[in-house]
């Protein structure tokens, strides 16, 4: 039996073919992809919104019709782009890239969510076994968050009740302001 990857990044694209995403979890030699249904992924999206509610002292402390907008504006925090000097994260070498790609992606039946002390744990399953597995701090979350909105975008799929994350163009940050 193989043991899981545990990944220290995540890379995400849309296959047309599947109309699945593909989700490949990987480490600096090795990886897996991994397929995600719209079913599943809707399922993901939900439960990492939910617990970011449920985690953030912010939206606890504020009232109960202004949670959403709170937590929006730390995720808009979170998905800023890079400020001058910072270097985006690099894609995997194009040997291992297509090492990965080689492979047939793996279905993901289960996602499991544990909060840990430092952030979130999320692990990959197919029927039998773990596949991958990822800790992420809250702003990483964010960014996946982020990452899954542009791609089921991109699929077409609808996903109407998570629209009030994806307000995020209707907002407007002065230059240099910090929105948390």
């Amino acid at each position: 039996m193989k043991l899981p990857v545990a990944a220290t990044s995540l890379d995400l694209r849309y296959e047309l073919r599947e109309d699945r995403l593909v989700l490949t979890a990987r480490t600096a030699s090795s990886g897996l992809d991994l397929f995600l249904t719209r079913r599943l992924t809707r399922a993901l999206l939900a439960g990492l919104l939910e617990l970011l509610m449920q985690t953030s002292d912010l939206v606890a402390r504020s009232g109960v019709s202004h949670r959403s907008d709170v937590l929006l504006f730390e995720h808009l925090e979170a998905v800023t782009p890079l400020g001058a000097g910072e270097e985006p994260p690099q894609g995997a070498p194009p040997a291992l890239a297509a090492e990965i790609q080689a492979q047939r992606p793996r279905l993901v039946h289960r996602i499991d969510l544990t909060i840990n002390p430092g952030g979130l744990l999320l692990s990959f399953w197919d029927e039998a076994c773990e596949l991958a597995w990822m800790n992420l701090t809250r702003p990483m979350v964010h960014q996946l968050i982020n990452m899954l909105l542009i791609k089921c975008r991109e699929a077409g799929w609808n996903l109407d009740e998570l629209a009030w994350i994806d307000r995020a163009g209707q907002i407007v940050v002065p230059e240099g302001s910090r929105l948390c």
